[in-house]
């Protein structure tokens, strides 16, 4: 572990002329998701899609897409230094939208370049102010060590260039530093995580976690896992090394449902319930007043109607032709919908059914 100051010279530097607008940011990641995928550059995108991502005028279709042309930036990594366009070039012919993405950002789907080394891409996305001064701050530093990263608040404030503002560490905290941690686990491939260093009551340093998670994409399992918590965990850190511990007890899909299950049932610490869950102290296949439990696999909808019906049958519960048509639209919208849990009370009876690919996970629980 080392106290590491903040070099003089920045070995990372990219600088571009105006920020990207949250409707720019949308087609931009759109954008940036289908070359992904394809690998083909222009990526076309056809006028009536872009209206659906962003809130636009026909009549102010040009402008958007000549200021998104216009979005320059310059770079240095080390020795190599560049002067770009996010597009080489934007055309617009009859209802397509032909995108050419610079060399840069293309390249930086290659884990071959830099461009990938440095996840080049992602300092566009981010939408505070102060995220790329941070990330591309803590990016040269891990490319020269491999220790811990502990920075003062001083030389933090320093980076962020806000040295003479927020006094108390609660609001830094609430105002600067969770809106930064956010933007880097949303936009770009690593995880932030920081933990507190106090000299007496006072907050003095940080020590930052802050984890290339490429090395993930190798382990499908890992990397699903951490696609499901992604967006609910405050501690990344702790809660990949619980799921990892886990899976030495308990095999993939238990560890999955049990993930599926607190995400969709957590009050406001995800982790906490998490770990209860993991420890047992939740068991998410018990309820009280249970009266069947099934795990199935269904491809067919009707099929899957027919058995919740059946059951419902079997415990007396007759619904009119309307309620069982109204229940009929609930389920085919959540089978093939995109949430993960079901819940409904006919008569003294509550359905809970949790989803995970095609397996249905269907409870029957006696109301009290």
């Amino acid at each position: 572990m080392i106290n590491y100051l903040l070099p003089d010279k920045k070995s990372y530097f990219l600088d571009i002329n105006s920020r990207i607008t949250a409707s720019e940011r949308k087609i931009f990641l759109y954008l940036l998701e289908e070359f992904k995928l394809t690998k083909k550059n222009p990526v076309i995108l056809n006028t009536e899609k872009l209206f659906s991502i962003i809130d636009l005028e026909n009549d102010l279709l040009t402008k958007f897409l000549e200021k998104l042309s216009k979005k320059k930036f310059q770079y240095c990594i080390g020795e190599l230094t560049g002067f770009s366009s996010l597009f080489s070039s934007v055309i617009l012919f009859r209802s397509e939208i032909h995108f050419y993405l610079c060399h840069e950002l293309s390249s930086s789907f290659d884990p071959s370049t830099k461009f990938y080394l440095y996840d080049f891409k992602s300092v566009f996305l981010f939408e505070e102010k102060c995220t790329s001064s941070l990330f591309l701050e803590l990016l040269s530093i891990k490319r020269n060590t491999n220790d811990d990263i502990i920075i003062s608040m001083e030389e933090l404030k320093a980076v962020l260039k806000l040295d003479k503002s927020y006094d108390r560490f609660y609001d830094f905290e609430r105002y600067v530093l969770k809106k930064l941690q956010k933007d880097i686990i949303t936009y770009s491939r690593f995880n932030f995580t920081y933990e507190k260093i106090k000299d007496k009551s006072k907050i003095i340093s940080l020590k930052i976690f802050f984890d290339d998670l490429r090395n993930m994409e190798d382990d499908t399992e890992m990397n699903a896992l951490f696609h499901l918590i992604r967006d609910h965990t405050e501690n990344f850190q702790k809660t990949l090394e619980l799921i990892k511990e886990n899976l030495k007890k308990k095999n993939f899909e238990t560890v999955r449902k049990e993930i599926i299950f607190a995400k969709e049932n957590y009050n406001k610490d995800f982790d906490s319930f998490l770990e209860n869950i993991f420890n047992g102290k939740i068991d998410i296949y018990s309820d009280a007043n249970i009266i069947n439990y099934f795990e199935k696999s269904y491809s067919n909808f009707y099929i899957f109607q027919s058995d919740i019906i059946m059951e419902l049958k079997n415990h007396n519960i007759n619904k009119s032709l309307l309620e069982y048509l109204n229940l009929s639209y609930e389920l085919y919208s959540f089978f093939y919908g995109k949430s993960l849990s079901y819940n409904k009370i006919l008569n003294d009876v509550i359905i809970k059914i949790l989803k995970i690919d095609s397996l249905f996970m269907v409870k029957f629980i006696y109301k009290t």
